[in-house]
Formats: C-alpha cells, sequence, structure tokens
C-alpha cells in the first residue's frame, strides 16, 4: 500500500472522527474553542481562496452554510458531514 494512502486526510477526518460513538476527535488541533465542550476548525476549499468568507459562501464554494430564497446566509447546516 502506498505511503499515502494510510494517511489520514484533513477532507476525511470528521468522518473518522463520527464513525463510531467512542471515536472523538482527540489529537485534533482546533482553530477555536466553544463554551467549555466545543470546538470549530475551519476550512476554506482552494476554490475560495481570494474570496471573503461571506462571498465564498453565497457563491456555494463553502457548502457548510445554508443561503436562503432570499440570498442572505440563514444558518450552519448541521447535517453537513464537517459540522
Amino acid at each position: 500500500m502506498e505511503e499515502r494512502q494510510k494517511k489520514l486526510a484533513a477532507s476525511n477526518y470528521g468522518d473518522v472522527c463520527k464513525r463510531l460513538p467512542f471515536t472523538g476527535c482527540e489529537g485534533a488541533t482546533p482553530d477555536g474553542l466553544i463554551n467549555e465542550d466545543g470546538s470549530v476548525v475551519l476550512k476554506r476549499p482552494a476554490s475560495a481562496e481570494m474570496l471573503r468568507p461571506v462571498s465564498a459562501i453565497l457563491q456555494r464554494k463553502m457548502t457548510f452554510w445554508i443561503v436562503g430564497k432570499d440570498k442572505e446566509i440563514a444558518e450552519i447546516d448541521t447535517h453537513h458531514k464537517y459540522y
């Protein structure tokens, strides 16, 4: 097996953490903390590199936000695989 296939990539880290009920994200390096028991990890796809966050969300480059019919950012998508 190639060495790169053995490594855990950031793109599938959340899926691996959620695989089993006792599998937490221990060892993760969060970008921020929420209250006493939450963390946040920020991801920006290469396609949004030159965009401000709001523009990237409205242009659907960042898909973990729900955009309303009025083209306003409504809420975070709690069913997204990175949530």
